[in-house]
């Protein structure tokens, strides 16, 4: 049920939906309006096909209770909070938490492990508005742009493809082939925008891989 006004979030993004300015201001609710009800049907198929329920939320949760966990083992006294681009925990309910706790220093990890204009660089967008907006939010403040090459995460994509691997009951592993795959960008964003995505992409499908 809630699948169309999470569409209608997503194409009000001037980072997903770009359109010069004077067109954005007056078309750009307009036209995610009319969007999310033409893709609504079809979004919600796929939605009941997979349960009913997006499984991402439960992933996120489980990350930040991981990473808090982590950095408690490594007697970094610190708190997790999550904020999503388009739906809840919305950004501005994470940052409402922040302030309420009083905290005076914020590190910022997107989720997304190659930057973009369009995901790291619209939710960076969000929260620096918020820091020069929003009254009592931390002072100090730092961003994890990309972690696309650290080694955990590279080691944790190579642990999963050798399970896969060795899910091959009937082929030799190592005859089998590994095809990466990555969300697809305009080339707009890649030639005139300067986007490192791609870049940032293939270079982690060369890295090394050491489970």
């Amino acid at each position: 049920d809630d699948v169309e006004e999470y569409l209608y979030n997503v194409f009000c993004d001037p980072e997903i939906f770009t359109l010069p300015p004077i067109l954005g201001w007056l078309f750009k609710r307009p036209l995610a309006w009319a969007i999310s009800k033409s893709r609504m049907g079809e979004a919600r198929e796929a939605m009941v096909r997979a349960g009913g329920v997006s499984p991402q939320i439960k992933t996120i949760e489980a990350q930040a209770s991981a990473l808090g966990d982590a950095l408690a083992e490594r007697g970094i006294d610190a708190r997790v909070y999550l904020g999503m681009r388009y739906w809840h925990p919305f950004t501005d309910e994470a940052v409402e938490a922040i302030v309420r706790d009083g905290l005076q220093k914020l590190v910022i990890v997107p989720l997304y492990p190659q930057f973009s204009l369009s995901t790291s660089g619209s939710a960076l967008r969000v929260l620096e508005r918020m820091l020069y907006n929003q009254p009592g939010f931390p002072p100090k403040s730092s961003v994890v742009p990309a972690w696309y090459n650290r080694q955990g995460y590279l080691s944790s994509m190579a642990a999963l493809i050798v399970e896969s691997l060795r899910s091959m009951a009937h082929a030799e592993p190592q005859q089998a082939h590994i095809l990466y795959t990555a969300q697809g960008l305009p080339r707009k964003y890649i030639d005139d925008l300067g986007d490192p995505y791609q870049e940032q992409t293939e270079r982690r499908a060369r890295r090394p891989l050491c489970p």
